[in-house]
């Protein structure tokens, strides 16, 4: 109560790393959830339980949504039914999410804090910053030893040209999904023209199905 903090840890496919923010006066406390996240984070059963509860509310009949049963089959095919890359279900849920997994699995990639670079924006008094960061920054355990490098999970785009048309739902309405993959040298400038290139992509479709729907429509 009172306080303007908050701090996160994310593990995704290729880092381990905290996001947080605090106003001024609380930075000590955010600094303080930063070193409590990796030396003592608190395995709480009830909390567990019910985060576990909404996320198999959260994909209760997810089916039953045209949108999501869509996104659903995109995920499938792109990713050419991978594990990783498809939504859970209730099952899965159920049966996978173990409290005692979770937390070992957390301990072991917040073991140490070597291989972190922190970096802080903000207006802050920097010997301040300084003096938080040696307290609780700089205690943190660090093996030099440990090294961790990325595993090659074999999720592929497929190859080839693939159409699919779904039907789902009885509202009068369509989604059309285009997606092209591929590999280049990349590049800012590169990137820029392939995000214009689906800007345009984009507005010529719309303008097709556009005056299509008004000739029909006429």
């Amino acid at each position: 109560m009172g306080k303007t903090v908050s701090v996160t840890p994310r593990i995704n496919y290729f880092d381990d790393l905290f996001s947080g923010s605090s106003s001024s006066k609380d930075l000590e406390l955010m600094m303080q959830m930063v070193n409590l996240y990796f030396t003592k984070p608190n395995k709480d059963e009830n909390v567990f339980s019910a985060n576990k509860e909404n996320m198999k509310s959260l994909y209760k009949d997810q089916d039953n949504s045209p949108g999501t049963y869509f996104q659903n089959i995109i995920e499938e095919t792109m990713s050419q039914n991978h594990l990783r890359a498809i939504s859970l279900t209730q099952e899965q849920i159920e049966k996978e999410l173990n409290l005692d997994k979770a937390y070992q699995f957390y301990k072991e990639r917040f073991s140490s804090a070597n291989g972190f670079a922190f970096v802080f924006v903000g207006s802050f008094e920097i010997e301040a910053l300084k003096k938080v960061t040696a307290q609780y920054l700089g205690s943190l355990p660090s093996n030099l030893k440990e090294k961790s490098t990325w595993k090659d999970t074999r999720l592929r785009r497929p190859k080839g040209v693939i159409k699919k048309t779904v039907t789902k739902g009885v509202d009068n309405k369509s989604v059309v999904d285009m997606r092209f993959t591929g590999t280049l040298n990349y590049s800012n400038e590169e990137k820029d023209k392939i995000v214009l290139l689906g800007k345009l992509l984009k507005i010529k479709l719309t303008e097709e199905l556009r005056e299509k729907w008004l000739v029909f429509t006429e």
